[in-house]
């Protein structure tokens, strides 16, 4: 594991983390996967995949490294802001409440206010991240679509109002890169669950149908809010994410699962994930389609 010097912990989200630094001086929020030993569930595997996936289709995005700790799985997320910088997070809740003063910052699941075109709205003044390499009038929300088809690809369902953000630099604010994917590519699910998905093609397109975000306003599909999303955004973004979702190698994706160690990612969870990206791509090829 790479040296890292415990600073703080870390109040937001729901698992055991805290913010180090390592050698160089850059900050980094450490992050332990859930449970112990056999019963270590797989959030970190799942966010050093999703890191390599969001890179494949050009979605800028906290580093990621896995790590252990004190003889525990977990994985080390370099902070998106700039050390000895004047730049300041600006969390989604925060930025809803300055649209509309009663949006309600402490509840998380099913919101009422909770809506993409609230985010829209919320980022109408919001530019791209810094990082984005694409064209350069794709505003901040239609980045934020391709964080969203993202998290349809992937089975994301976490994009909650604390886990998207902006970046504020004397009064410049631009879209933070993506981060904490671990919930995502049913990291919690058992090898027998998994195995039931691969054997019988019932059970596996069921369970993708659960595929809902219970955070946005009426537990919509992931792939619901992504066209909803897509509905919102200028031509110029339906081309290009339609561009990097269509030019996947499936083949590329293929060797970043393999390259997991089995210890750390069964066969069969690697071979249900792969299925599962595999799936959801076409679900998303065909809500892209819808655009042209």
């Amino acid at each position: 594991m790479r040296d890292f010097d415990e600073i703080a912990d870390e109040q937001l989200g729901t698992k055991e983390k805290f913010w180090a630094y390592d050698k160089s001086g850059q900050q980094w929020l450490i992050k332990f996967a859930r449970g112990r030993g056999p019963e270590t569930r797989g959030e970190d595997w799942a966010e050093w995949v999703v890191q390599h996936l969001a890179e494949d289709v050009g979605i800028p995005h906290a580093e990621i490294l896995p790590v252990r700790h004190e003889h525990r799985r977990a994985i080390a997320s370099r902070n998106v802001l700039r050390e000895d910088s004047s730049q300041r997070l600006v969390l989604g809740n925060g930025l809803l409440s300055e649209i509309s003063s009663g949006y309600e910052e402490e509840i998380g699941r099913r919101n009422p206010g909770y809506s993409v075109p609230a985010i829209k709205q919320a980022l109408s003044a919001v530019d791209q991240p810094i990082s984005f390499v694409g064209p350069g009038e794709l505003t901040g929300f239609d980045v934020f679509t391709g964080y969203l088809l993202l998290d349809a690809w992937v089975s994301g369902r976490d994009r909650h109002h604390e886990n998207w953000a902006i970046i504020d630099e004397s009064g410049r604010r631009t879209l933070s890169p993506s981060y904490d994917h671990g919930n995502a590519l049913g990291f919690q699910e058992r090898d027998s669950k998994r195995e039931r998905c691969l054997e019988v093609e019932c059970v596996f397109a069921k369970w993708i149908d659960r595929g809902t975000s219970p955070h946005f306003v009426g537990k919509p599909t992931l792939v619901k809010v992504a066209s909803d999303a897509l509905a919102l955004a200028t031509p110029a973004a339906h081309q290009h994410w339609r561009s990097k979702f269509s030019s996947i190698d499936l083949r590329s994706v293929e060797a970043v699962i393999d390259s997991v160690p089995r210890d750390v990612m069964s066969e069969v969870t690697a071979s249900f994930t792969k299925q599962l990206l595999q799936r959801n791509l076409g679900r998303l090829h065909d809500a892209l389609g819808r655009f042209d």
